[in-house]
This record gives C-alpha cells, structure tokens and sequence, in this order.
C-alpha cells in the first residue's frame, strides 16, 4: 500500500444514546488529541461518539469527522506501510457510514484456512483488507488489498490483481441500473470494480480511504 496512499488510502464514556443536539465535536477530549496531532484517537473518540446520537448525527459533526479523516489519511511517504494501514483500518473502523460493515483485516487472514483469490496471490504477499461483495456465497466475489495489490472479482469476470504500481488514475463512475448502489471504481481507465453491497452513503467514505 505504499504507492496507494498515493492516490488517496483511550475512548471516552459515553452514555448509551446522546441528543441530535450535542455536538460530539465539542468534546474537549477530541480538541486535546486534535491539539497533539494525535488524529488517529481523536477518529475513535469521534467514531465512538457519533454511534451513539440518535437519530443520527448533526451535519457540523459529519464535517468534523471528514476533517480528522482528511489528516488521517494526509500523504506522508515516510510512514511505514504498517503505519498507513493502520490509518486506514482506523477510518474504516470508525466512519459512521461503514463501521456496521462486515470488512476483514489483516488479523484475519492469519488463519491457516483462510484462503482468497489463491491462484493471484504472491507468495511473499500479505492480505490486509477485504469486503465481500457477494450475496450468496462468501469469498465468490469482492476487492481485496494486499501490501502489493488490489485484487478483485466482479460477478461476471474472472478474478484480477492490479500491483500498486501500475495504478496510473482511479475514478469514481455512477453508472444507473448497474447494481444495487450503480457505483464502481475505475482503475486506469479499463479496470472496473463493482461496489456492489456498499449502501449509498457508504460509497464514497470507502472510496476515499482505499485510495
């Protein structure tokens, strides 16, 4: 993940439910990490925070959480890739679009039976990131991130694997009726990845920290 970061990608108590009207943007715990630079804690307080308003969260809150996620995620090429991935795992965690999400990470595919997209994998490669986009059948089709990749199946192709380096431009497309969002991520311009499952609002978070 390296060259993907490129194109990007201590919790508090709380009571049980808070009002629409408290600003989880306000805690001062979450201004002292943002004072320390210390977003990565301050994404949790507020990930934390914001599953606990009822209904949902306030428009300025959302901002604010876009804002910690923005300096999660700010490019810095001195980072080690275990670094970055962790910044990225953080924001996947903690999004309040995506935390309810069935994603996996790379604890889990330490399990020896563990196997996903085998004939594509290297040897040497790592798995760090998957989200199964299939209905029926677990494992059959969805994108993957690797230390070295991204690899993917859509519904109706074969499995792909696309090396980070090799990534020139991605895109975000609309395109209506195509599934159940109508969304798919674009890689150079003829590399198409379904984002089927990912509800509406989710899109685009997810986007955002995988690139």
């Amino acid at each position: 993940m390296n060259k993907l970061y490129k194109y990007w990608f201590v919790l508090l108590w709380l009571p049980m439910n808070l009002s629409a009207t408290v600003l989880c943007s306000d805690l001062q715990t979450l201004q002292t990490h943002k004072n320390q630079k210390d977003y990565r804690s301050a994404l949790q307080l507020m990930g934390s925070c914001l599953t606990k308003i009822k209904p949902q969260p306030s428009t300025d809150d959302l901002l604010a959480l876009d804002g910690i996620i923005k300096q999660v995620l700010v490019l810095d090429k001195t980072l080690p890739f275990e670094e970055s991935y962790r910044n990225f795992q953080s924001v996947i965690e903690n999004h309040y679009y995506l935390h309810d999400l069935e994603f996996k990470f790379a604890n889990y595919f330490q399990q020896p039976k563990t196997k996903l997209f085998p004939k594509l994998r290297k040897a040497e490669e790592k798995y760090y990131f998957y989200y199964d986009t299939g209905r029926m059948l677990s494992f059959s089709r969805g994108i993957a991130l690797t230390d070295k990749a991204v690899v993917w199946k859509n519904i109706t192709d074969k499995p792909q694997r696309l090396e980070f380096e090799k990534i020139d431009s991605i895109t975000l497309i609309y395109e209506q009726g195509l599934s159940l969002t109508s969304w798919k991520l674009r890689l150079n311009k003829d590399k198409d990845i379904r984002l089927s499952r990912v509800p509406e609002k989710a899109v685009k978070p997810l986007v955002q920290a995988i690139i």
